[in-house]
C-alpha cells in the first residue's frame, strides 16, 4: 500500500522531485531505525549513557571518556560496547587516536 501511495504521489513528476522523495525517505527511515535503538535499551542509565555521548562526548577521545564514565562507578566499556552493538555510536581511528562518535543518520 506505501508503495502505492508513494508512486501515485509522484506519478508524472520529474526526476528532481523522484529525488528528493527518496532523499526524505531515506532521512526519515534513518530517524525511525534510530529512535527504535535508543527504545531498545535495556534501561534508563544506557538512555542516559547514549545522551551524555551525544551531548558531553561525541568527537572525544574514547579512553579520556571512558575514564570520566567510570568516575560515575559504572562499567562504561561495557555499556559502551552495548551502544556500539546498537549501531548508536562507533570508535572511529584517526592516525593514533580512537574517538568516540555518534552514527551520523
Amino acid at each position: 500500500m506505501a508503495l502505492h501511495v508513494i508512486g501515485s504521489s509522484l506519478s508524472r513528476k520529474s526526476s528532481e522531485a523522484w529525488e528528493s522523495a527518496l532523499h526524505e525517505m531515506e532521512v526519515i527511515l534513518n530517524i525511525q531505525v534510530l529512535a527504535t535503538s535508543y527504545d531498545s535499551l535495556v534501561d534508563d542509565y544506557q538512555k542516559n549513557l547514549f545522551l551524555d555521548i551525544a551531548c558531553f562526548f561525541n568527537g572525544t577521545d574514547y579512553n579520556y571518556a571512558v575514564r570520566i564514565l567510570d568516575g560515575l562507578s559504572i562499567g562504561a566499556r561495557f555499556r559502551i560496547d552495548n551502544l556500539i552493538d546498537r549501531c548508536l555510536v562507533e570508535i572511529v581511528k584517526i592516525k593514533n587516536d580512537k574517538k568516540l562518535w555518534m552514527i551520523n543518520t
